[in-house]
Parts: C-alpha cells; structure tokens; sequence
C-alpha cells in the first residue's frame, strides 16, 4: 500500500471503517504541511474541520457542494473523490480519498456559466441572470426597482448604424458600473437596463429623495457622457421607478409598477424618471 501510495501522481489518503486515516502519501503532506505528523489516526470530518480552519494561513478554501467536496487555493481546485475500499472477500473496510486536480475543469464551467449570465455587449448581467436573481432573492420591503430605457435609440441605429448604437450602449453601461454596484445591473434587452437595489435611506421620505437624486444623477450623466459624446442629442434615457411597500408583493408586481411609471416618463417629454404610486404617477 505505501509503494503504491507514494508512486501515484496526486494526494492520497487512506482510512479504515470508521473513517480513522491509516495511510497518506508525500502529495498530502505537500498539500496540508500543517497535518505532517497528526494525520495517522485523526478522524477525516476532523481532517476536513481542520483544513477549513487553516486556510487562511495556508490559503486554502473547503467548500461543500452537494455530495462533492472541493479545495481551492489560489491557483488550483482539488475535488475530493471518496472511494470505498474492499478487502479480497469483497467485505467494505475503508475509504480512499483522492485530491484530483480539477482546476481547468472547474474554470471552464465557471466561464461557461459567467458567459451564459452576462451581457455579451456591455457585460453586464442579462436577462437569463436576472431570473435566477429573481428565484434566489425575495422581494423585500423598501427594494428598489429602477427601469431605464434610451429614448429615440432606434432612430441612431437608423441614421448612423448600429455600431454607432452598440457604443452609445456601451457607454451608457460604464456609467451604470460607476454608480451602482455590478451585482444590481442588468441589460433586459436592446436599450432597456434594470437596476435592483435593497433598501436606500431609513424612512419613506429619504428613500424617495435618495431614488430620485440617483434617477438625476443618471440621466446628466447620460447627457454628459453620452449624448455629446456621440454627438447626439436626440438619444437621452427615461427612468421608472418602484419601490416595494407591500409585504406580499413579488418581483413579477414590482417590475409591472416601474414599467408603468417608464411609460410615464415616455409620456412627459422623455429624459426624466417618474414613481409609481396609487395616486397619479407623476415625475
């Protein structure tokens, strides 16, 4: 066992029925040095218990995922495969652990998930990232919903072509990166963008305020940054927005309300922002 232990490629480590470790190769001790001399009759959940424990020091980071365990470190992801051995009967009498290097592996799902989730344009999260935001997060009470959408973004891709309108998208999405955090921004589609936002301010009254001088904010600096950047002062942004105030109210509702006040906004002249509210909406 130790022969064949030591000529594997990989860290290895053995234990008995009970999950008390009996064998370990040098890759282990190379990997976790702070076990060197402790491993041999610790119990693995203790082995397991303490690598999470150390992994500042030795940056290395434990995660459970399901029935799989993996270890990360700066530079590579091992996936702890746990093996039942048999003796010659064929009777059970213990585990073999092996640390497969999964780091390529594990990047390229990443990627693929990261791409399959963001924006290839403006990089931001998309629609398909927003409805597993939408399944994962309940709707608070005082969330906040904001809707943007450039005015007139159809008439640039007509007059100056649409790589003229994919920039104008573009610099409209770094500015939203500059004021929100990443994680709150979502491209829905075209020239329609999504900003979520738990709660700002600590009563009705400062929220509002707080939304509305975020909503001002955002269309000078679409002015600024983007009309006359581009030379065009047709294109501006409109805003709708909603604040949840209802306990039992969902996102589905939520965003119904902002799309209502957008509309609005459409309304009024454009290049403004309006609240939803029972009353008549207003800018």
């Amino acid at each position: 066992m130790s022969i064949l232990l030591k000529s594997l490629p990989f860290a290895v480590i053995v234990t008995d029925r009970n999950k008390l470790i009996t064998h370990i190769n040098s890759k282990s001790l190379l990997l976790f040095p702070h076990h060197k001399g402790t491993l041999p009759g610790t119990h693995l959940d203790s082995f397991i218990d303490l690598t999470r424990n150390h992994a500042i020091d030795e940056n290395w980071m434990v995660e459970l995922s399901g029935d799989e365990t993996f270890i990360f470190s700066r530079n590579r992801v091992l996936r702890l495969q746990n093996e039942q051995l048999l003796d010659v009967f064929g009777e059970f009498s213990g585990y073999l652990l092996l640390f497969l290097d999964v780091t390529r592996e594990y990047s390229y799902k990443n990627k693929l998930i990261e791409d399959a989730n963001t924006d290839f344009l403006t990089k931001l999260n998309n629609r398909r990232s927003l409805h597993d935001f939408l399944r994962r997060t309940p709707c608070t009470t005082d969330m906040v919903l904001l809707l943007a959408d450039l005015d007139n973004f159809k008439q640039i891709n007509d007059q100056y072509g649409h790589d003229e309108g994919d920039r104008t998208l573009v610099a409209f999405a770094e500015i939203l990166v500059r004021m929100f955090p990443p994680e709150a921004l979502f491209r829905l589609g075209g020239d329609e963008f999504a900003v979520i936002l738990g709660t700002v301010g600590d009563g009705k009254t400062e929220r509002t305020e707080t939304v509305r001088l975020f909503a001002e904010q955002l269309i000078a600096e679409f002015d600024r940054y983007v009309a006359q950047r581009f030379h065009q002062p047709e294109i501006s942004v409109s805003i709708g927005i909603a604040i949840h105030g209802d306990d039992d109210e969902d996102f589905g509702s939520l965003f119904k309300k902002a799309d209502i006040a957008l509309y609005h906004s459409k309304k009024s002249g454009k290049s403004t922002s309006s609240f939803w509210s029972r009353e008549p909406l207003y800018p």
